[in-house]
């Protein structure tokens, strides 16, 4: 080889090396928990309805608000459904997935409309026994004694993005941690 060379001839350092080569080989491990440093880091973002970038999440529309008046207000959490089902997956030995199974998870992601066909509902009311007067809400099919079948048109609902998958600049560095406590093994 022309020009410099240098031969390491330290038997630790040597063994240090190797170890770092073979880990960079294998790197199944760090990936692993990298997906789990993401999946929290995800899923506090519903706690704090960030973004992966720091800043809010749109709030809810009047409506929404209005609908979930009797349960909790806080966005992309009705039920808790979503935040819940953030999950890591690794995708063979060099790649770590981290999302969710549900099938509205990208709606939520990246925005969009939602295209509703027309259809025929069955609507249940609760009348009254002694007047036959019929009460002007919507009550279970169970309690129902009263129903109405409507057409319902088509029409479409916006949707506003919201991310929460991603990288923030605190996941950045606890990713680079991990990735610098691995390759630098221990003797």
């Amino acid at each position: 080889m022309a020009g410099a060379t240098i031969t390491i001839e330290d038997a630790a350092l040597q063994a240090w090396l190797r170890r770092s080569l073979q880990n960079l080989s294998h790197p199944a491990d760090a990936l692993a928990e990298i997906g789990e440093i993401l999946v929290q880091s995800t899923q506090r973002r519903f706690e704090t309805e960030t973004k992966p970038d720091g800043g809010g999440w749109a709030p809810n529309s009047e409506a929404t608000k209005k609908r979930k008046a009797r349960r909790s207000n806080h966005i992309l959490t009705d039920y808790g459904h979503l935040g819940n089902t953030i999950h890591a997956q690794m995708e063979g030995a060099t790649a770590v997935l981290v999302g969710s199974n549900r099938e509205y998870a990208a709606i939520h992601q990246f925005g969009g409309t939602i295209k509703h066909a027309a259809r025929t509902a069955t609507l249940h009311f609760r009348q009254n026994q002694r007047t036959g007067q019929v009460g002007n809400r919507f009550v279970r099919r169970s309690r129902s004694n009263f129903a109405q079948t409507a057409n319902i048109g088509a029409y479409e609902t916006q949707m506003i993005a919201r991310p929460f998958l991603g990288i923030s600049d605190e996941d950045r560095r606890d990713i680079e941690e991990t990735l610098v406590a691995y390759l630098m093994p221990r003797a």
